[in-house]
């Protein structure tokens, strides 16, 4: 099956632009993940304040309403296997951001090339 997809398609794939990142220099991408670090860490560190203020109002029947508040239960556990701390906490939740986006953005990516190819 996928020997026929690529032979079928192979051009089409072969012939899709660049993605925008592919155009830049590498001093202005590094400038540009810097950047994008700090501000997803800014992020982070807003969610995470965040959460750990609402969790500790006292509330002593307080209940998990989303992963960050699982993974800082989790962090706070001292039976817990592998221990957690602030920076994997992010990093994780990096992940379950990212994981949510990039397959959505990509596709999105492929798609235009050919809706535009279409319109011709």
């Amino acid at each position: 099956m996928t020997r026929k997809f690529l032979k079928t398609n192979d051009a089409n794939w072969a012939s899709r632009p660049q993605l925008a990142a592919g155009f830049l220099d590498l001093q202005g991408y590094v400038k540009e993940m810097k950047e994008l670090h700090r501000n997803s860490d800014k992020f982070n560190n807003f969610v995470l304040d965040d959460h750990k203020a609402k969790r500790d109002q006292g509330d002593k029947n307080f209940m998990p309403r989303d992963m960050v508040d699982v993974l800082l239960q989790q962090a706070q556990d001292p039976n817990l296997h592998l221990k957690l701390n602030t920076h994997s906490v992010k990093g994780l939740m990096q992940d379950l951001l990212a994981g949510g986006t990039d397959t959505s953005t990509t596709t999105i990516e492929w798609a235009f090339p050919d809706l535009l190819d279409s319109q011709k």
